[in-house]
């Protein structure tokens, strides 16, 4: 059933974007090297859901400034930043990181700019599957 696994997809989505936001609240007695793994698989399972169109909007907006701030630098190791460069690439962000500067390093203008090219994209589409319908009436 499409509904139960659109459903399910999001319930890992939002199970992924919180793991990712609670890497920051680790307390001092938890493993470093546990919180680098479990952020790590976090942005791996958020990349991997990205390739999901309907499920976008949902992870740029719970996830798109833990990704920026993981890939722009900080402590985090090299693999974690590349993978997190890659998962905005699957977002929707071109350029990935640097597409930050576009937006005058505002993370708010970036989202609101994914956001509009997803539905100028979803716009499209709509136009193209138009002509087709009014070309396939007319012949």
């Amino acid at each position: 059933d499409d509904d139960a696994a659109a459903a399910a997809a999001l319930a890992v989505a939002r199970a992924a974007v919180a793991a990712l936001k609670d890497d920051d609240a680790g307390g001092p007695d938890d493993d470093d090297a546990s919180r680098r793994e479990a952020t790590y698989e976090a942005v791996r399972a958020i990349k991997n859901l990205a390739f999901a169109s309907p499920l976008r909007a949902a992870l740029v907006a719970g996830a798109l400034k833990r990704l920026l701030a993981v890939a722009v630098g900080g402590p985090a190791e090299p693999r974690l930043r590349a993978l997190a460069e890659a998962t905005l690439v699957a977002l929707g962000l071109e350029g990935g990181a640097a597409d930050l500067e576009l937006c005058g390093n505002d993370a708010r203008l970036l989202e609101e700019w994914v956001e509009m090219r997803s539905s100028l994209e979803h716009q499209r589409q709509l136009e193209r599957d138009y002509a087709a319908a009014l070309q396939a009436a007319w012949e």
